[in-house]
């Protein structure tokens, strides 16, 4: 609650006293500081004490005993109004500084709380770099975890690739080793072994030696033919060329012989020819 203002009471005494106006027996008055009694010979003067409802103001008035009650109730009552109208304007001033207490807490309420968000704000904007560099570490270990397994999974594939060419020289060593070992062996004994093999690879080591020697066999056989065909060509041409050569000597000689040796009785050029 706002103080009420300073010098009120004083204010409105000074207000009220020339309304009075001076009072006859104010020369006749003794002093207040003797016990309150006058000088003899002159009018006794009392003291009326006017109370309002504000208890922390008491107006002291002096006047004569035989002063009219009608004045003394109209200053009394002016008294009051005054008093009255001073409440009312110090509730109107009591109002509007509730009023402002009451904006100035909200102000502050909001100021509150829009520095709570700042602060906020500014705790998150600091946790936002944290965070941003957290994702790029998981993302970099993410990457980093996949080259991983990448190189992981080629180093296994060429493992494997490796392996296997490994057992295929080996089994190539072998099937080499085998066709040194059992190159003896003829058609039949391996078409044998092909069906006495208890295991895949046997088969196979057998089935590609037995398919070896029939290409080879094949092969021999196709080189005897040829080699036989190409003698028998080279035998029919010098067969054709000696009868050619044959033709031509006996041409040469009958158109020789003719001439000299006439036709006799015996027919002996018929028979020649």
């Amino acid at each position: 609650m706002a103080s009420r203002p300073p010098g009120g009471a004083g204010e409105m005494e000074m207000a009220l006293s020339p309304s009075r106006g001076p009072s006859p027996w104010a020369e006749s008055c003794g002093d207040v500081s003797d016990g309150g009694r006058g000088s003899r010979g002159s009018p006794t003067a009392t003291s009326h004490l006017v109370a309002s409802d504000d208890s922390s103001h008491q107006v002291v008035t002096f006047g004569p005993i035989t002063a009219a009650p009608r004045r003394h109730n109209l200053d009394r009552d002016k008294n009051i109004s005054f008093l009255l109208k001073e409440l009312d304007c110090l509730r109107d001033i009591n109002k509007k500084l509730q009023d402002q207490l009451v904006q100035k807490e909200k102000a502050l309420q909001r100021r509150e709380v829009e520095e709570e968000l700042r602060e906020e704000q500014r705790e998150a904007r600091g946790l936002e770099r944290p965070a941003a560099v957290l994702e790029e570490v998981l993302a970099a270990q993410k990457d980093r975890d996949q080259a991983l397994m990448s190189r992981l999974l080629l180093a296994n594939e060429e493992r494997d690739e490796a392996v296997l060419l490994a057992r295929q020289l080996h089994q190539a060593s072998e099937l080499e080793d085998f066709h040194l070992k059992d190159s003896h062996m003829d058609v039949d004994e391996l078409l044998q072994c092909v069906c006495d093999a208890d295991s895949v690879q046997e088969v196979e080591r057998f089935g590609s030696v037995l398919v070896e020697r029939l290409q080879l066999a094949r092969q021999r056989r196709n080189d005897i033919t040829a080699q036989e065909m190409k003698a028998v060509m080279e035998e029919r041409d010098f067969s054709v060329a000696k009868v050619s050569l044959l033709s031509v000597c006996l041409s040469v000689y009958l158109s020789v012989c003719l001439p000299v040796c006439p036709y006799n009785q015996t027919g002996d050029a018929l028979v020649v020819l």
